[in-house]
């Protein structure tokens, strides 16, 4: 019957003592703090004259004291164990706790010289988060004198459990309150460098447009000049003058189509593209960007071939935009494509659009260089594609026109066996004859 109500005391205990020390959990989220409260809360539970908290630093592999009471300051402020060291270090190598009912009697505890104990009884219990230690508590001398036993130690167990768990939580809050912290940081940084592009963006635009009207109209002037002298308005010339005005002139309209594709670029990127729609005949409009090609195609005899499919109707589409796009890739072709080669453009009539090929016999394109293709300033690493030249802008234009239209875009190629680009126009775009419409 006496052990009945022994057990049912020393239960009480540990409930009361589990309640008052998990109120501690809620107190505060400082770990300094925190430390403090335990070590008061089990100072008073238990009735110890001396109690300390020691934290495990894993990275350096030792234990610091974060909170003491009976401890002499400079003790607490300068010690250090390793692991495995003296008897807290012990602890936390075993994971186990440790009751000592005499520490002068044990050869792991060191005396410091002239060190003595009212009551020599001790226990180390390891703060345990699931198997990892994160630290040590450890009390000696209770206030009554009397020696631990292992009630004591099944309470600072429990104790020690709850403890444990109200670190770890206090560290994962700080943990969280800081990677709120660097986020609002980071989130505040993202703004400001969105606004910074923005206004460069606006500069950049700004930037293409004053440039590219500075220099469309001497261009333009140039041009004009070089026609009438081509044509002998001012007066006869011989062959090298007119060698030289035709290089003059072959250079104009590469600049010119060069300021073109910087300026629809920009405008695609800043969706700010006009689009004209009408309907149109979808033969017609390559018929006219193959006859556009055929002078480029005359200087290497290479061959423009046409195949299109039966009951091909009309299509909306901006009919401008759409020969672009097949002068770009035709032009694409006959510069990597090979003297007195073929090149075909096919036109295939699909359930939902038309779809167009441009094939060519040329030099090919590695697999590693196809998902880049159609990149701003892209051009294919070799010693043909360097030769050609070119600002590496049209296949993004293309990509960009095409997407224009509802359509997709992709290429497929074997290195010395020719390329292919592919690409649809949609047969469900809707709009009035002649509508202009921002895309």
């Amino acid at each position: 019957m006496l052990d009945k109500k022994k057990n049912k005391s020393v239960l009480n205990i540990e409930l009361d003592a589990l309640l008052e020390i998990s109120e501690v959990m809620i107190l505060t989220d400082d770990l300094n703090n925190l430390f403090d409260l335990i070590i008061d809360k089990i100072c008073r539970i238990m009735g110890i004259k001396l109690c300390s908290l020691m934290v495990v630093d894993v990275k350096k592999q030792e234990m610091t004291i974060e909170s003491a009471r009976g401890l002499p300051e400079d003790i607490v402020k300068k010690a250090r164990l390793k692991i495995g060291e003296n008897i807290a270090g012990w602890v936390v190598q075993s994971k186990q706790p440790l009751l000592i009912p005499d520490v002068a009697r044990d050869s792991r505890f060191q005396l410091r010289d002239g060190d003595k104990y009212d009551n020599p009884s001790l226990l180390s219990v390891p703060l345990k988060i699931r198997d990892k230690v994160i630290g040590v508590l450890n009390v000696n001398n209770k206030a009554s004198g009397d020696v631990f036993n292992k009630d004591d130690l099944r309470l600072l167990t429990i104790l020690a459990d709850q403890a444990a768990i109200a670190i770890e939580n206090a560290r994962l809050y700080q943990k969280l309150i800081r990677t709120k912290r660097t986020l609002s940081r980071n989130e505040k940084k993202m703004k400001q460098m969105v606004k910074d592009m923005k206004k460069m963006d606006k500069m950049k635009d700004e930037f293409i447009s004053i440039v590219s009207h500075e220099l469309r109209t001497p261009l333009t002037s140039v041009k004009e000049a070089v026609s009438l002298l081509l044509d002998e308005i001012p007066g006869k010339i011989n062959d090298d003058q007119r060698e030289f005005l035709n290089l003059a002139m072959h250079d104009t309209s590469r600049l010119n189509r060069l300021l073109n594709d910087i300026l629809n670029l920009s405008r695609m990127e800043a969706g700010k593209l006009q689009m004209y729609w009408e309907v149109s005949d979808i033969k017609e409009v390559v018929d006219h960007a193959l006859n556009s090609m055929r002078p480029m195609s005359l200087t290497k005899e290479i061959e423009l071939l046409e195949e299109a499919a039966p009951g091909l109707g009309p299509i909306v589409l901006d009919k401008d935009k759409v020969e672009q796009i097949l002068i770009n890739l035709i032009s694409n072709a006959i510069k990597f494509s090979p003297n007195k080669g073929r090149i075909t453009v096919k036109v295939d009539n699909d359930l939902n659009c038309y779809k167009i090929s441009v094939i060519d016999q040329g030099i090919g394109m590695p697999p590693e260089e196809l998902p880049r293709i159609f990149d701003k300033f892209r051009q294919v690493d070799s010693t043909s594609t360097r030769k050609v030249g070119g600002s590496g802008l049209g296949l993004s234009i293309v990509k960009g026109l095409v997407q224009a239209h509802k359509g997709q875009v992709w290429v497929e190629s074997k290195t010395g066996k020719g390329t292919t680009f592919f690409f649809t126009l949609s047969k469900g775009i809707k709009v009035e004859a002649e509508e202009k419409v921002k895309v």
